[in-house]
């Protein structure tokens, strides 16, 4: 005990320290609480964003994602021609409010944007830099916001009262000095539109045969006219040949694509002088035709420059602007010329043969009846000899209205094709378009339960051989922050126009195609019999489908066009390539960023051979998303094309060697189920060369590509087992690798559809990651 207490003293003297006084105690921080990090809590979606997804300018799933809400906004304040900035102002939160006015609102704008009259007003005041027929609805739009930002004007909707009076006067002033006047091109079968406000009627001594210079007095304003028919021009050539002699150039606009350019340039000519240039040339006849503007920098002396409205905005956000330092008095002219040759290049195209048509009323699939039925959309064009008076064309049954003839003109139209139960279809039994030679000799009834045919107007016509072009109208594409998607549809050998426009019909509906769905029929005969004729007129069909071509691609967006050619139908596709060539070289939009491209090229049994397509495919390959061939070893329909060729192989046949031809590049996919040995009259009989068209698996497939391909640039680019591991039913392709003389060859490998009488009948395997 006493132990206890000597030790107890002991530690209290320690405590207190030596001498027996307390020590201070240490203060000692405590150790700091773990840090708690809390996640920012989701922003709530903005309350005007409900009227977004109203709208259909905003999706449901991305109302919390700020980025995408104000790209809606912005698209929204487009549509309603809004100078809006920065959360809604109070009258765009009330049409956000009341959806049903912001739709009329929207559809009101557009429909005064896309009035001829009223687009020459945004071209006169400034705003639009472009031609009256080749604007597109996005420039339209930002046209009419960018001249309501110059008026200082806060209106939504149409153009009324001080908007609309403003922008009168613009026109008016223009008009007054320009003071256009119709003439005749001097020895030529065209029309032209002089500015004599700015030039005189005399030619000048530079004019040649296929050049015509008039001049302002002090030769300080000249404006050419020039028709390069018979000569050896292309327009991409004779664009070169314009812009050679000058240095010095900078480009306000450079758009040269196919046949076409338009170029607005700064110069630096020899005498020293800046100067402006101004071209727009179009191939036409055999020739180039179109018409330039030529002009100092500074405004002439003599002339003076109208005050238009788009001259209050800052000289930075003007449109058209220049890489060149320049005054503003050089700017307001350069906009003023620009504008009157926009004007001139409009009545050049509307005077000699350039003529606009419509397609708004016939774009994409639509559901009906709960989505059991499908309206598809289909414009076609078609050298087919018409087999019905053209007042009997909307009340005629589709299989009359066109012959299986070679006609003298290009008809290109509309035609709605109600699609019933069209899951049924892709997974049932095959259709009229893929007749087989049994079905034709026995003369078996087509059923057309499944359809029903609409034809809402009659066809524009273009005759094959004479001045006039056809161009499909640019202000109903929009260009904004989207890749505009169409698909081609180009039939077979033994098909006729109804088969044509049914098959694309039944494709289009199984994969809700998002964009224009186009066919053109070439005069096929429609018989088992007419094999070597069809070669003629598919040849034939080459020219038709390069101008129905350049016509979809042409429209001043940013194309992707997907295209399925089946068997002979192969052949017009491979052969028009060099003719659309060009286009791909168009930068297109706005901003002058977007290309034209092909998306998905699919070819169906194509009946070509295999060297021809080995070489086709390697451009075409430069310029398309993915090329699919589909080829089958029981096709005896390209066994007998082989056989009346030459023996040459066929590209969508597998020869006895049970292995389709090796296209580096392109996705070889073998359809053909269960052999069928060539020695059988069967194999000559079956519907193999039509695969495409009855078997649903390959439909399906073909579903996959479309959807995939318009839903991600990166699943675009999918091999067949990975596309088919996220489809509904994984695991129907196998890979195969290429044998020579017994040995594999390192090449990549083709897939083998893996076709049974149902997909019940194949377990499913794993997905492939």
């Amino acid at each position: 005990m006493r132990c206890l207490r000597l030790i107890a003293m002991f530690l209290a003297m320690a405590a207190f320290g030596g001498d027996g006084r307390a020590e201070p105690e240490a203060v000692v921080a405590p150790p700091p609480a773990p840090a708690i990090v809390l996640a920012p809590a989701p922003a709530a979606p903005p309350v005007y964003a409900e009227g977004l997804v109203k709208l259909k300018l905003l999706r449901s799933s991305n109302t919390g994602d700020a980025d995408k809400v104000k790209i809606a906004l912005e698209r929204f304040r487009a549509a309603v021609g809004s100078t809006g900035a920065g959360p809604p102002t109070s009258g765009e939160q009330a049409l956000l409010e009341h959806t049903d006015a912001a739709e009329a609102a929207m559809n009101d704008l557009d429909s005064q944007l896309q009035a001829s009259g009223f687009k020459r007003k945004l071209v006169a005041s400034g705003a639009l830099n472009n031609t009256i027929e080749q604007a597109t609805l996005t420039e339209l739009r930002e046209a009419a916001v960018l001249f309501r930002r110059a008026v200082g004007s806060t209106a939504l909707g149409i153009f009324d009262g001080a908007d609309l009076a403003s922008l009168n006067q613009d026109e008016v002033a223009l008009d007054t000095l320009a003071k256009f006047e119709n003439h005749t091109y001097p020895d030529r079968d065209l029309k032209i539109v002089l500015p004599v406000g700015i030039v005189g009627t005399q030619e000048k001594d530079e004019s040649d045969g296929s050049w015509t210079t008039y001049a302002s007095a002090d030769d300080a304003i000249k404006v050419d006219y020039f028709d390069n028919r018979g000569k050896s021009n292309t327009a991409i050539s004779l664009a070169a040949m314009l812009l050679e002699k000058r240095k010095g150039l900078y480009f306000n606009t450079l758009d040269i694509a196919g046949d076409r350019f338009m170029i607005e340039a700064s110069a630096q000519p020899a005498e020293g002088i800046r100067e402006l240039v101004i071209f727009h040339g179009r191939e036409r006849n055999g020739g180039v035709q179109g018409l330039g503007l030529r002009t100092r920098a500074d405004p002439p002396a003599n002339l003076t420059v109208p005050a238009l409205t788009v001259f209050a905005l800052p000289q930075g956000t003007m449109r058209a602007r220049t890489l060149v330092l320049e005054t503003p008095a050089q700017t307001h002219w350069r906009i003023v010329a620009s504008a009157i040759s926009n004007l001139l290049a409009s009545d050049f195209q509307r005077l000699n043969g350039s003529r606009f048509i419509s397609q708004q009323d016939c774009k994409g699939v639509k559901s009906q009846g709960a989505g059991v039925s499908k309206s598809v959309n289909i414009v076609f064009a078609t050298a087919r000899k018409r087999g019905v008076a053209m007042s009997d064309f909307v009340t005629s049954p589709i299989k009359d209205l066109f012959t299986s003839n070679q006609g003298s003109e290009l008809y290109i139209g509309c035609i709605q094709v109600s699609v019933r139960n069209s899951g049924a279809i892709m997974a049932s039994r095959e259709l009229p378009a893929a007749r087989s030679a049994k079905e034709v000799a026995t003369g078996k009834a087509e059923s057309s339960e499944e359809f029903v045919v609409t034809i809402p107007r009659e066809p524009d016509v273009l005759p094959l051989i004479g001045k006039e072009r056809l161009f499909f109208r640019s202000d109903e594409h929009q260009s904004l922050n989207a890749v505009e998607r169409s698909l081609l549809f180009v039939h077979g050998y033994n098909n006729s126009f109804e088969d044509a426009v049914k098959r694309a019909a039944q494709i289009a509906a199984a994969s809700d195609y998002p964009g224009y769905i186009y066919v053109f029929s070439w005069p096929s005969q429609g018989r088992y019999t007419s094999y070597a004729a069809d070669m003629d007129y598919a040849e034939q069909g080459e020219v038709d489908l390069i101008t129905f071509m350049k016509m979809i691609l042409s429209t001043g967006v940013e194309t992707k066009l997907d295209i399925i050619a089946h068997s002979m139908g192969s052949q017009i596709l491979l052969r028009s390539l060099d003719g659309i060539k060009p286009m791909f070289d168009n930068r297109v939009g706005p901003a002058n960023s977007g290309r034209v491209r092909l998306g998905q090229v699919i070819f169906a049994a194509p009946d070509v051979s295999t060297i021809v397509f080995n070489r086709k495919a390697a451009r075409l390959l430069t310029f398309a998303e993915r090329v699919t061939v589909y080829a089958s070893a029981n096709d005896g329909a390209l066994d007998l094309s082989g056989w009346l060729r030459g023996s040459i192989q066929r590209v969508g046949a597998i020869g006895v060697s049970m292995q389709p031809a090796i296209v580096p590049g392109v996705h070889m996919i073998d359809v053909t189920g269960k052999l069928i040995p060539r020695y059988l009259v069967k194999r000559y009989y079956n519907r193999s060369h039509n695969t495409f068209a009855y078997d649903p698996d390959v439909l399906d497939d073909i579903k996959l590509i479309l959807t995939q391909s318009a839903g991600s640039s990166a699943r675009a680019r999918w091999d067949p087992i990975r596309r088919s591991a996220n489809s509904s039913w994984p695991g129907r392709f196998a890979s195969k690798l290429y044998r020579d003389k017994g040995e594999f060859l390192r090449v990549r490998p083709f897939y083998a559809l893996q076709i049974k009488n149902s997909k019940a009948e194949t377990a499913a395997p794993a997905k492939v990651p």
